[in-house]
């Protein structure tokens, strides 16, 4: 018989799952910490905007009787209200001093790395699960060779991070110096900054997108869902000509911070306001049916379209068909688990069912395990 009581728990045994190396041997270095967000010049000017953006996506919101989904998303925002009404009541000090420390509050609930408890154990996986998709990025562009268990030396004594930092660097199109914003993340130190295992993931579909969109005389690309904006800061960064990040209410304003505060203000417009270029455009979500027909080059969903409320996942599908011209790229996971309006849907599942979408590269995600890559080619309805 197993005696159960020696096996890990639950939570133990897929934490150490998350792993993509073996790091039994791996002796950890001072190298990580909390990202620090201070105040700029600029940081009211921000704020001010964000509240503005507020109280028009809500009214707008109003006027069309929109209300949230029955799916996990329901469950995370719904610790927002505390933020909602600091926004509702225009309280620019409150509003500002949760921002600047956004990571350490229930805002980036399933969007960011933070330390929720300082416990030996927990601060070492998030060191050791940083450490190991920041070597996978490295893996996946060709500047650190992939181990081999079945040759050679397996598993992990020392790394040089700041070697392997400049590696990624220099096969990279794009700067990855790590956002501004985000202050309470915890990641891997850097001499620009702390670097999150979101932001490895971010910049790992941002070199996808850069790729695909190579050839593209215009590199116009959308974003459903984008958690903390992550992956948006570094589609600019990667030089696309346009990036549309598309909602939930309360997300897309702290989305407006995280790039406002670091893309610079004239870099992003917000929902609403004077109409002028801007390379990033922050939009809640329904405003995307309003969207000129096939305007985006390139459509995206990362780590989101199965844990919503399947007809809403299935509209976003078919609003990818009428909005896009070119691809569909999806980083989604496919486990099917049960949330509140059912069980969670899989991305394949939804494209077959929605039709006109044709899948030419599937893939397993270098910086995530079990999570899947797809690129599909929009075809029409």
């Amino acid at each position: 018989m197993t005696d159960d009581s020696r096996l890990p728990s639950r939570s133990t045994y897929r934490d150490h799952h998350k792993y993509l190396h073996d790091w039994t041997r791996y002796r950890l270095p001072d190298a990580f910490g909390c990202r620090v967000d201070s105040p700029t010049d600029d940081q009211e000017e921000i704020v001010c905007r964000l509240i503005d953006y507020f109280h028009r996506i809500k009214q707008e919101a109003k006027e069309r009787g929109l209300q949230k989904g029955e799916d996990m998303w329901k469950t995370l925002t719904e610790g927002h209200a505390t933020f909602e009404a600091m926004l509702e009541n225009r309280d620019v000090t409150a509003g500002s001093a949760m921002l600047l420390n956004v990571c350490n509050t229930a805002l980036v609930a399933g969007f960011e790395n933070t330390i929720h408890s300082q416990l030996p154990a927990h601060v070492r996986f998030l060191s050791l699960n940083a450490v190991d998709k920041y070597l996978a990025l490295g893996e996946a562009l060709g500047s650190v060779p992939v181990q081999c268990p079945e040759q050679g030396n397996f598993g992990y004594a020392m790394l040089h991070l700041d070697e392997i930092h400049e590696q990624i660097q220099s096969r990279l199109p794009f700067d990855i110096t790590p956002p501004k914003a985000g202050g309470g993340s915890f990641g891997l130190r850097t001499r620009h900054g702390v670097l999150t295992e979101r932001n490895i993931q971010a910049i790992h579909a941002a070199c996808l997108a850069y790729h695909l969109m190579a050839e593209s005389k215009a590199k116009v690309v959308c974003e459903i869902g984008g958690g903390i904006g992550a992956l948006t800061y570094y589609l600019a960064r990667a030089g696309m000509d346009e990036v549309s990040l598309y909602d939930l209410p309360s997300v897309s304003v702290v989305q407006g911070y995280y790039l406002l505060k670091s893309l610079g203000t004239d870099m992003v417009w917000l929902h609403g306001e004077p109409v002028r270029s801007a390379k990033v455009r922050v939009l809640p979500y329904w405003i995307l049916d309003e969207a000129p027909e096939s305007y985006f080059s390139l459509m995206i969903n990362q780590d989101s379209l199965p844990e919503i409320d399947r007809k809403a996942a299935l509209h976003y599908i078919k609003l990818i068909l009428e909005k896009g011209n070119q691809y569909f790229l999806s980083v989604n996971q496919e486990a099917g688990s049960e949330n509140l309006s059912g069980h969670q849907s899989v991305v394949f599942d939804l494209v077959e069912e929605a039709g006109g979408l044709r899948r030419f590269r599937r893939s397993r995600n270098w910086t995530r395990e079990g999570y899947v890559e797809e690129v599909y080619l929009i075809e029409g309805r």
